[in-house]
């Protein structure tokens, strides 16, 4: 039976990378859970401790449509959850939420070992960092959106598949608070490497485990007085999801 390399851009937003092995035909939902390190830091910008970080369980949901030529769409959806980053240092924490949705377009390219695949997409990501009492406004937003293309490769290994998979990014981004203050960043160019395996108990379902790591920088201009500045973003992630695909 022929494979593809079903994949998607993570999630972060993650983005999740491309996840797991898929038959033609058919249609997946998965769900699972990622235990994730959230990095953005500040290059030429005097802002909080210059840097913030936050470690979460991401929890995601997907879907992907598999068709029989070999073509394939996959959407999934992750969010944070309640979450703590610590920018504000030596403040204490504050709260930190985030969400990613990305939706990908691919085919697969059979081969004699494994199967090949190729896709592009578009992914958006949302990080609120709560400031503390008394700064003159309550929370930072962080935007991101972007397109994708990429690639990948899977093949048969211990019983279940393993899939590796690169990616390059041309993301835009705009920070702003609820006092007023929004900076746009121009358009630059990240990159995202993920690598997975996937069991299957029977035809119906299985597990899959994945690494992810994603990075960007984002360029922002000038804002009045403020100097151009970039502000690095790094999402790095150990995902366990379920499938059942029928």
């Amino acid at each position: 039976m022929k494979k593809i390399l079903a994949s998607a851009i993570v999630t972060a937003a993650a983005i999740a990378l491309p996840q797991a092995v898929q038959a033609e035909g058919l249609v997946r939902i998965r769900a699972g859970v990622a235990p994730t390190d959230y990095t953005v830091t500040f290059n030429g910008l005097s802002y909080g401790r210059g840097e913030a970080k936050s470690n979460y369980t991401a929890k995601n949901v997907g879907l992907t449509f598999v068709s029989d030529g070999g073509f394939y769409l996959d959407l999934i959806g992750q969010t944070s959850g309640d979450a703590t980053h610590d920018l504000w240092k030596p403040q204490p924490d504050q709260e930190f939420s985030r969400t990613d949705f990305t939706l990908t377009l691919g085919v697969s390219i059979p081969g004699q070992t494994g199967t090949g695949s190729v896709f592009g997409g578009y992914k958006s990501g949302s990080s609120e960092l709560t400031a503390p009492p008394g700064f003159g406004f309550t929370k930072d937003t962080f935007d991101t959106a972007g397109f994708f293309f990429g690639g990948g490769y899977a093949w048969p290994a211990i019983g279940g598949q393993i899939g590796i998979n690169g990616a390059i990014a041309f993301m835009g981004g705009t920070w702003k608070d609820d006092a007023g203050f929004s900076n746009d960043a121009d358009f630059t160019v990240g990159f995202s490497f993920g690598l997975s395996y996937t069991y299957m108990f029977g035809k119906n379902f299985g597990l899959a485990a994945d690494f992810k790591s994603q990075h960007y920088n984002y360029a922002f201009n000038q804002y009045s007085t403020t100097a151009a500045y970039d502000v690095t973003e790094s999402i790095n992630s150990l995902g366990l999801s379920a499938l059942l695909q029928f």
